[in-house]
């Protein structure tokens, strides 16, 4: 098998063990509880609580998938870095630590709502894909915005975005 064939087969069980690792996370790490003046609590999303849990959720699953060939790190800081000279911080990545050519996957996070700006995690993620090697990377959208919305903020970056819907239950 070629090295581009492995990494699809790589990137594709990947994909499926994101999607299950999404449908594991309850909803109480989607949004998060908030007291309110007059006692009352409303649901706000919270991106980071969401990461927390989806990286375990992600680490569980594919420790069996995964072993030995790719590890999954989350907000890895890259200043110091000898090749990657941008000081991004992905919300994940996909690979194996000292090895610019076992990048698999830069993974961005966001909540998806009216006023939320993909710009600069769209240009992360190009650069994981054009500077360091990474051979894909997915922009992973959560919330409540309308569909309209959504579709027009993906219509954007649909080059460098893998599109999955994952439906919560």
């Amino acid at each position: 098998m070629s090295k581009k064939n492995e990494k699809e087969d790589s990137f594709r069980k990947f994909l499926d063990c994101l999607m299950d690792a999404c449908k594991n996370i309850s909803e109480n790490y989607f949004q998060l509880n908030v007291s309110q003046v007059d006692k009352h609590s409303k649901k706000i999303f919270r991106e980071r609580i969401y990461c927390y849990e989806l990286y375990h959720q992600l680490r569980t699953i594919l420790e069996d998938k995964f072993k030995y060939r790719y590890t999954l790190h989350g907000e890895v800081d890259k200043r110091g870095h000898e090749i990657i000279s941008k000081n991004y911080v992905p919300d994940f990545i996909v690979h194996s630590p000292g090895c610019m050519e076992k990048n698999l996957i830069v993974i961005e996070v966001k909540i998806l709502k009216k006023n939320t700006k993909l710009k600069y995690d769209v240009d992360k993620i190009k650069y994981f894909i054009n500077e360091a090697n990474y051979f894909k990377g997915i922009m992973l959208l959560f919330g409540d915005s309308e569909k309209n919305t959504i579709e027009n903020k993906i219509k954007l970056t649909k080059r460098y975005i893998v599109i999955t819907k994952i439906k919560y239950y």
